[in-house]
């Protein structure tokens, strides 16, 4: 049985990125740039990535932290972060998924995951690059 949520701002406390440092305490210091993602071997968040990475000199200009949020473990997350030259950014292996549930994430529903719109989307960032990987998360 799932526990309930925590409030964001708990979760946010409770938290700690790959490096230690509580969730909360960035967010204080900083504007954070929190990108939760579905699953490592998502196409969407594989091209989500690739955009973040793009972007991440104007992000970071602008005095923004990013910080990644995966539900995998963390040797698949490096992985795959080091693909998009992400290494360095702050990230937060979540595998409970209380962050998720403290952001009021829900899992997809069937017709979300699998509807023809999000199949056609799927062919266009399979066609830029960013193929399906192993479900991680």
């Amino acid at each position: 049985m799932t526990q309930p949520a925590p409030s964001l701002a708990t979760a946010l406390a409770e938290t700690r990125t790959a490096a230690g440092v509580p969730l909360a305490d960035l967010c204080d210091r900083t504007p954070v740039l929190l990108v939760f993602l579905r699953h490592l071997g998502c196409t969407f968040c594989r091209e989500a990535l690739a955009d973040i990475a793009a972007q991440r000199p104007r992000i970071q200009a602008a005095g923004t932290r990013i910080v990644l949020v995966h539900m995998g473990p963390a040797d698949a997350a490096a992985i795959l972060f080091r693909r998009y030259s992400l290494t360095d950014v702050d990230h937060v292996c979540d595998p409970d998924r209380r962050l998720y549930r403290a952001a009021e994430l829900a899992r997809g529903r069937l017709g979300q995951l699998f509807g023809l719109k999000c199949f056609l989307r799927g062919i266009a960032a399979t066609l830029r690059g960013h193929v399906v990987g192993r479900l991680a998360g």
